[in-house]
């Protein structure tokens, strides 16, 4: 009866077009291929980007904008949001099997979608928005056409980003996991594998790089592993790849095997955007900071909350010198391209030296001087750390905080507050800026006044100190105008030396137009909201100190 129940449940997955992945189950061939091309990727889920985990695919579209997309399953428009960063122009749609489809970095939408957004645009009075609709304002059927591909947003050339989430949850899927036609026989490739010492912190640089060698359908670690700790930990640098495309990217499941036992199982699905930050923790981020290198780690670190990722999230050793172990991991992409990596680790004498730490991940740290104060919240720090702030004499405005000994990235913010040498007018109080200066980078955030010191939040370690900022921002028009005639857009560029413009509102005769932001860039391209003949358009840029720019544009449309 048992043998009769599994096989009968076999059956009914195989007639359903079901796929079982780990603890999911996703419908296979319930949605088809957004684009009208064949799917070729640029990216995919799971990949490790600046502060998070790539939550989707990235569809090529031939290098070119405004391809275009349709509804990959039936269902309805549920939320439609316009930024100048993340997503750009993004449409998300609700289907009635618990999945929610995503796609961004859009350009214009469907006309009657269009028209939807401009109509919110202008009754919010503001170009980026965020809109939810019920099921009967704009129900889709699959292979509906909703809008044109771009490159808005964070997106750094044309495609279409491509997700599937759960509708309850929020949380991105792999979308490689349901069927989608895309041809992939290629397996990943790995470059090279590290060994660590998990008895100390991540951040002590206890890596060792090696090399390793192709030998058949295998990779060879090119000598032994000789390993000084009784808990180690690997990490490898590996890329993987599908016909058509030579962009990176990444595996689906690691499998860690030590003398023929599994002993670890990592599997990339299911990641939200509430612990997307993790990404810091999976990977060997000082290593990343110094040399670029995406080191995934197979191991857990202590403060790495994505415990549903490791089949084994605390795996620990007690090994002993002069063991001798065989290491074995198999790195398998989504379409089941498999790659394996073999090596010999020796066991040498054991390091028992201990480390100072004044940062711990579930413990919360304050330091405070006469000038200077720093509270970092519990749960900040991914791994013990140490951390020693040095104070220095700095400007002749206020003294400089150096934080950034080691590259060490925090989950929470930390709130860092630094009193000036002298007092500041009640009239600049309000433009004082911090300077946060980590390596090559130098950022300015406007601080706020408390209790004597200004103060600003971060997630950044840097070299932090006051400085005042009265600059105006700058608006430059670069609309094509040829004798006082405006035929399509008018278009400027808004930018501040010091921070970030907060608004920037026109009007063309006293009236509110709809602007939108690519970068620095803000543009309106000519429509019913400027009748042909003669106008006047004011634009007001504001930076994060209330500092204002406004001018004055006289232009005749046709």
């Amino acid at each position: 009866m048992k043998l009769f129940q599994k096989s009968g449940v076999l059956f009914y997955l195989m007639l359903m077009g079901i796929a079982t992945y780990a603890q999911n189950t996703y419908p296979l061939n319930y949605f088809t291929n957004p684009l009208s091309i064949p799917i070729f990727l640029a990216g995919n889920f799971g990949e490790c980007r600046a502060n998070h985990f790539h939550s989707g695919i990235d569809i090529k579209t031939l290098g070119k904008e405004n391809m275009p997309v349709h509804a990959a399953a039936s269902g309805y428009v549920s939320r439609i949001k316009l930024d100048a960063v993340g997503f750009g122009h993004a449409i998300y749609i609700t289907h009635p099997n618990g999945f929610t489809t995503l796609y961004a970095h859009l350009n214009d939408f469907a006309p009657a979608l269009q028209k939807f957004v401009k109509q919110q645009q202008y009754a919010q009075k503001k170009w980026n928005i965020d809109v939810t609709l019920n099921p009967n304002q704009f129900p889709v059927r699959q292979g509906q056409f909703i809008a044109y591909s771009g490159n808005t947003g964070s997106s750094t050339a044309p495609h279409l980003h491509f997700e599937i989430r759960n509708t309850l949850s929020e949380h991105p899927l792999n979308p490689m996991l349901f069927g989608l036609p895309i041809a992939d026989t290629l397996a990943p490739i790995p470059i090279r594998i590290f060994t660590y010492n998990r008895s100390k912190s991540n951040y002590d640089a206890t890596r060792k790089a090696y090399d390793l060698q192709k030998s058949g359908a295998a990779y060879l670690v090119k000598e032994n592993m000789y390993i000084n700790s009784s808990n180690p930990g690997w990490g490898i640098e590996i890329n993987d790849y599908m016909q058509g495309s030579t962009n990176t990217l990444t595996y689906y499941t690691c499998k860690v095997y030590i003398d023929q036992q599994l002993i670890q199982t990592i599997t990339l699905d299911d990641i939200g955007y509430d612990v997307t930050r993790y990404m810091h923790a999976f990977i060997d981020y000082p290593l990343y900071k110094n040399s670029k290198s995406w080191v995934q780690l197979l191991f857990r670190i202590p403060g790495n909350a994505l415990t549903h990722l490791y089949a084994h999230p605390d795996q620990q050793f007690n090994w002993l010198p002069k063991e001798h172990h065989e290491l074995k991991i198999e790195c398998i992409d989504a379409l089941s391209n498999s790659t394996t990596i073999k090596g010999t680790i020796v066991v040498v004498a054991i390091d028992t030296v201990k480390n100072n730490y004044t940062l711990f991940p579930n413990t919360a740290y304050t330091f405070e001087e006469d000038a200077v104060a720093i509270t970092i919240p519990e749960n900040s720090v991914y791994d013990n750390a140490p951390f020693n702030p040095v104070i220095k004499s700095g400007t002749l405005f206020s003294p400089q905080v150096i934080t950034n000994q080691l590259a060490i990235p925090l989950h929470k913010a930390m709130r860092i507050a630094i009193r000036p040498h002298r007092e500041v007018p009640s009239h600049l109080q309000n433009k004082v800026i911090m300077q946060c200066v980590n390596q090559q980078d130098t950022v300015y955030k406007a601080a706020v006044l408390d209790d004597e010191r200004f103060v600003v939040t971060t997630k950044e370690l840097a070299s932090f100190q006051l400085l005042i900022d009265t600059t105006t921002p700058t608006i430059l028009n670069i609309s094509r105008v040829k004798k006082g005639i405006v035929k399509e857009e008018l278009r400027f560029i808004a930018s501040d030396t010091y921070t970030s413009i907060t608004s920037f509102q026109c009007t063309i005769d006293k009236r509110w137009i709809c602007f939108e932001q690519r970068g620095k860039e803000w543009f309106y391209k000519i429509d019913e909201h400027c009748k042909p003949g003669k106008h006047v358009l004011e634009a007001i840029a504001t930076d994060e100190n209330g500092n204002k720019k406004t001018i004055s544009f006289n232009f005749i449309s046709k």
